[in-house]
């Protein structure tokens, strides 16, 4: 048996309370770390639900944020609505067309996180109003290569890639 002396300090003590708390409002650079294709409640329907890590460097970095997109449904608001956030996701992460959800997998984009507030027994959660384009990055451990062909191929005659923006204001929303 090894001798080991340890005590927990103060200063990396962690509490469950905090882990799963929303983080603040804000614009955050995120990866997608998964991807699903599921059928709404009523079976009327599709939505996609994403998970996205907060990049390193920054704020809240490893923090995950899940998002619903709701692509297909039999109400046509809620389907416009659905696909303007798709549409979006997609010009954020420089494609107009994917053939497979796995296109996605590990694209950097950043994503206006909000908070919403608890209501009807549930607890205060994160979701993503708007995505924009971002300076595609790696995130450390990914092996996706896609993203460094992305950040690679897609560059300007200054190195610059077509996405990348100065300044994340009004100015970096993908149109419509």
């Amino acid at each position: 048996m090894a001798n080991f002396n340890y005590q927990v300090t103060e200063q990396v003590q962690t509490t469950s309370e905090n882990d799963f708390q929303p983080i603040p409002a804000g614009k955050y650079s995120v990866y997608i770390e998964e991807i699903s294709i599921n059928e709404t409640r009523a079976g009327t329907g599709q939505y996609l639900r994403i998970k996205l890590r907060v990049a390193d460097g920054q704020p809240y970095a490893n923090r995950i944020v899940w998002t619903y997109i709701n692509f297909q449904n039999t109400n046509p608001v809620a389907e416009r609505i659905g696909q303007q956030k798709l549409n979006q996701l997609l010009l954020s992460c420089g494609l107009h067309v994917i053939q497979d959800t796995d296109e996605l997998l590990n694209r950097v984009v950043l994503a206006q996180v909000v908070v919403r507030e608890a209501s009807n027994g549930y607890e205060a959660s994160n979701d993503v109003k708007a995505f924009y384009k971002n300076e595609v990055r790696a995130p450390s451990g990914a092996s996706n290569a896609s993203v460094q062909v992305a950040s690679t191929q897609q560059q300007n005659k200054n190195g610059i890639p077509p996405w990348h923006t100065e300044s994340v204001g009004a100015e970096a929303v993908v149109p419509f």
